[in-house]
Parts: structure tokens; sequence; C-alpha cells
């Protein structure tokens, strides 16, 4: 059930339930915008689902979700998805497993500044790495 205004959006999610399910299906989301001043026991079950799902809620001017959702109806909240899918290590030797030619992982360590983390995957992508492993804070 999600909605997009054009193709730079295509990592928005609008609208309540729609928000709410993505969290409960495990889709994996990197903060939920909320409208300042929504009904409270609206943005009380947001609150609660986004911090059962570690997900940043930051409560923003009406006029915000609307750059972001343009025509559609936002309901007051408007998720951003990640970007990126985050596996823990055995699961992804295990799909790599699956592949029929020679892995190829790149490992981090001490990155700090997230455009070279970015340089690094966009090479990492080219070069048909299947993964990048880095260490857990």
């Amino acid at each position: 059930m999600r909605k997009q205004k054009d193709k730079s959006n295509e990592n928005l999610i609008y609208g309540f339930h729609p928000v709410v399910e993505a969290i409960q299906s495990g889709q994996a989301v990197d903060k939920i915008l909320l409208r300042k001043g929504m009904q409270a026991d609206r943005a009380s079950r947001l609150r609660k689902v986004a911090k059962e799902g570690n997900i940043q809620v930051q409560v923003v001017p009406d006029e915000k979700l609307r750059r972001l959702a343009g025509d559609v109806n936002h309901q007051g909240v408007v998720a951003q998805l990640s970007m990126v899918e985050y596996h823990d290590l055995e699961t992804l030797i295990l799909d790599i497993k699956t592949f029929d030619k020679v892995p190829l992982l790149v490992m981090l360590d001490g990155i700090t500044d997230v455009r070279n983390l970015g340089a690094i995957a966009r090479t990492a992508e080219c070069t048909g790495a299947q993964g990048i492993i880095i260490p857990l804070e």
C-alpha cells in the first residue's frame, strides 16, 4: 500500500495505516515524520510501534509533509524507508552459498565519514560484491 508522489520519493510511505503495517511487517524504516499537533492517540500508537522497531520519530510542520507528499493524503504521517537492507552475518553467508559464483564480501572497520562509506558501497556494487560487513557499535 505504498503511494508515491514521483520517482524521487520512491522511498516514502504515506498515511497512518500504511506506515504502521510497513513497520509491523518488518520493512526497514529509517524514520517517521509526524505532523505537529497530530491527534494524541494516533501519535501515541505510532510512537509505540516506532519504539518497538527502534525507529526515529520526528515531529514536523504540516508544510514539510505536504512538500514530500504532494497531492497524496498523508494523514499527518510520512515514513522514510531505508535504502539499505541489513542482515546478520550468518544470514548473509547462507544466502551467498546459494550463488553460482565465487562470493565477494567487503569488510570495513573504522570508517567514520559517511561519504567514504558511500563511495565504498558504490564501488562494491559495481564490482559485484554480495555484501558489505560493518561492525556493530
